[in-house]
């Protein structure tokens, strides 16, 4: 064989190692020495980086990172002799590989400017390695005999927690409880600093205080008693009026329905002729003028029809994470596709106790809309009570607020009350039950209260 032939059956072999796929890195030790190294020049880089224990694969580095964490938040100095110290305390400084380390990520230290940069870098590497064990997890449930339902909620589940890990920081000393409470005590003596979101109508928000972030509240009724519009109206006032982003989930109307709602209770358009298309020529200017003014408002509206609690619990998370998500509103809870469940009942139980939940996790107000059985048509007044909400289960009991709206015009129809309703606070965890009447102006997708002066953004 001539060595022309030679070098001609090489290039006909298959290299294996280039043919082989290379799998990237999960881990960047070196980045997450740096992170801690600029750290101990800098300590309040400490601010700025959001990164825990567990994102740095290092033990060593999750221990120092820890011992770092704790000095600064103590208001003790962060250097290589304070960290051995703290880590001496704990008994690990050992295991994060003793003081001679400890000394030569301060030495081998990059400039402090770089750390935010090798802080992504440490954070991008955590979430690979979530991502591997996801896939480990999605394989142990998909080889299980579940159906392709259960299995979808599943590895939901599974990623919303590697997507929005839980932030809890878990028990709170009393002394911390203590300040935390007071401030809260003071700061509810002043509704411009309530941490409650109003709803716009004086008289509810005078006796609820707000919607109140980690509560399931629930606006409750017959049909065409005006839940869906309450929830509208609550929607346009937090995003328009106050300017805090709100998410509604519409799975009975179409957008453009919530949008003729809501520009109908706010320019005093009868919803009528916007339904028709004829809202006029002053109609039409006040539209154009609203279009401009409200083009920035931070309100979203979806209007598929097919959400499950899974894909509910991840759209809220993504817009927490994305938009900063202050209010959740469905509309409306019975619409929603159950989960697999022994029976209805059940299904809405866990549909509520999952709300319940995703209200806490994301530390905002969840209010939603829900259908009330006949149980009101077989009383004497026809007013209803929280017990009425349909296939109930949990919902009394996981809601915090509850308010019922009631038209007795509607239930009857010789009333003198026309044009009038009740919200009925039936429950309130946090203080007071009531019932506020207020003025049912339905012919422009509003009510208005009697007693206060509304907050709700209207042109009249």
């Amino acid at each position: 064989m001539t060595d022309t032939d030679m070098w001609a059956d090489l290039e006909t072999q298959p290299d294996k190692e280039a043919a082989a796929p290379r799998r990237p890195t999960n881990t960047d030790h070196g980045a997450e020495a740096a992170v801690i190294g600029a750290c101990m020049l800098n300590s309040d880089l400490i601010d700025e980086i959001t990164l825990n224990t567990d994102d740095f694969e290092n033990v060593r580095h999750g221990l120092i990172w820890g011992a770092l964490r704790s000095l600064h938040s103590d208001g003790a100095p962060v250097n290589p002799a304070a960290v051995v110290s703290a880590l001496m305390d704990t008994g690990s400084l050992v295991q994060a590989g003793g003081g001679e380390y400890v000394a030569h990520l301060f030495a081998e230290a990059p400039a402090p400017q770089s750390a935010t940069w090798h802080a992504l870098r440490v954070a991008e590497m955590a979430r690979r390695r979530g991502l591997d064990t996801f896939a480990a997890r999605a394989a142990q449930v998909t080889a299980r005999p579940v159906d392709a339902d259960t299995m979808l909620d599943e590895l939901r589940r599974h990623l919303n927690d590697l997507d929005d890990p839980d932030t809890d920081d878990g028990p709170v000393r009393w002394d911390d409880l203590v300040t935390q409470g007071m401030e809260a005590i003071e700061a509810a003596e002043n509704p411009a600093t309530h941490r409650g979101i109003p709803t716009g109508l004086g008289d509810l928000d005078a006796l609820i205080h707000g919607l109140l972030p980690g509560d399931l509240d629930i606006v409750a009724g017959r049909p065409g008693h005006g839940k869906s519009t309450l929830l509208a109206q609550i929607a346009a006032h937090a995003a328009l009026d106050r300017k805090l982003p709100s998410l509604l989930l519409t799975l009975e109307m179409r957008k453009f329905e919530i949008y003729n709602r809501i520009v109908a209770s706010r320019l005093a358009i009868p919803l009528k002729a916007l339904n028709s298309g004829r809202p006029g020529d002053e109609g039409w200017m006040k539209l154009a003028k609203d279009a401009g003014m409200s083009a920035d408002a931070p309100l979203w509206v979806d209007d598929n029809t097919s959400q499950t609690i899974a894909s509910i619990g991840a759209l809220a998370r993504r817009w927490k994470r994305r938009h900063g998500l202050r209010l959740l509103l469905i509309d409306y809870l019975q619409l929603i596709t159950p989960p697999k469940a022994e029976n209805r009942q059940n299904a809405v139980s866990e549909i509520s106790r999952q709300l319940k939940i995703l209200a806490s996790q994301l530390d905002i107000p969840i209010i939603v809309a829900a259908q009330l059985n006949r149980g009101p048509e077989n009383r004497p007044d026809k007013r209803p009570q929280a017990s009425d909400l349909r296939e109930s289960g949990s919902l009394e009991n996981d809601a915090s607020v509850i308010i019922l709206v009631h038209r007795e015009e509607v239930a009857d129809k010789n009333s003198v009350r026309k044009g009038e309703a009740d919200l009925i606070v039936a429950k309130h965890r946090h203080g007071e039950r009531g019932v506020i009447p207020v003025a049912a102006q339905l012919h422009i997708a509003r009510f208005a209260s009697m007693a206060h002066f509304d907050d709700f953004g209207a042109t009249r």
